[in-house]
């Protein structure tokens, strides 16, 4: 399964991008910092590139993180974004989609990837014993009462009142019902679906702004001669336990790759510098 996954990641990883040298493009000292407008169109241009979307979703998109990152808020701070402005655009993700793939294979799930994004919705019940927990106790003692076979005495909790429904219910009669409580089942899953994908957009823009700053101080105090030769950028990930970021460390610091994270949606990996063991 490890070399499974490792020629599944190295796909996503072409020749020419594993030699390149990241361009750092250098500023003076003083504009280093998260809420340059530089910093923010770099890293926005590197996350979105492969997304497929309106110019009107890209615009409210670089707008939201460009006031995020001016005013300091926490990540709190898309939600309004995304209820008002966002949930209703049409949008496709393709490395969304590359990397749902691979940890569906691998079974693992990085950070963010919340159960509605790698799980469907569950199917349609096709009997009442499979469809009671979408109904209130409220719902099932209306139901039947309309139907003229509450039971006597009336039961006292909920599981009574399920073993009501299951034993005197009707599934035809009810089936109408369900089909309705299912429908805002599915609808609210598929809303949450959305909410969460695009929470999992923001993370990744924001982290990357974080990482390419630090990435580019790094590298700009490595330019003087009392550290040039003394220390050396690491990489080093949150999830220890997800076999792609350890891969990705690891491609890091052996230096396979050149360019900072994020790496993929849900990416944790950071950039640091050591010290050079002699």
């Amino acid at each position: 399964m490890f070399r499974a996954i490792k020629k599944v990641v190295s796909l996503f990883l072409p020749g020419d991008k594993q030699s390149e040298t990241q361009d750092t493009h250098f500023k003076p000292p003083g504009e280093l910092k998260p809420s340059s407008e530089w910093l923010i169109k770099e890293a926005y241009e590197k996350v979105m590139k492969n997304i497929e979307a309106s110019d009107k979703f890209k615009k409210i998109v670089l707008n939201a993180l460009i006031e995020f990152k001016q005013t300091n808020e926490d990540n709190r701070f898309f939600k309004n974004y995304i209820e008002n402005d966002l949930i209703l655009e049409d949008w496709s993700w393709p490395e969304f989609d590359h990397w749902y793939k691979i940890f569906k294979i691998s079974e693992e799930w990085s950070y963010g990837w919340t159960e509605y994004l790698y799980k469907e919705p569950d199917p349609l019940p096709e009997s009442i014993e499979k469809s009671i927990h979408y109904l209130s106790v409220k719902e099932i003692k209306n139901f039947l009462k309309k139907h003229n076979i509450a039971p006597k005495p009336m039961p006292k909790n909920r599981s009574g009142w399920e073993a009501a429904i299951c034993n005197n219910g009707d599934w035809e009669l009810l089936k109408p019902l369900i089909i309705e409580k299912y429908t805002e089942y599915r609808d609210h899953y598929l809303y949450k679906r959305k909410e969460d994908k695009l929470n999992l957009l923001f993370g990744d823009l924001s982290h990357c702004v974080y990482s390419q700053l630090r990435y580019y101080q790094l590298l700009d105090s490595m330019q003087y001669s009392f550290v040039k030769n003394t220390r050396r950028l690491v990489a080093s990930g949150c999830n220890k336990k997800l076999t792609i970021e350890k891969e990705f460390v690891e491609k890091f610091n052996n230096g396979e790759i050149s360019e900072f994270p994020p790496y993929f949606p849900g990416c944790s990996i950071m950039i640091f510098s050591e010290r050079i063991k002699k």
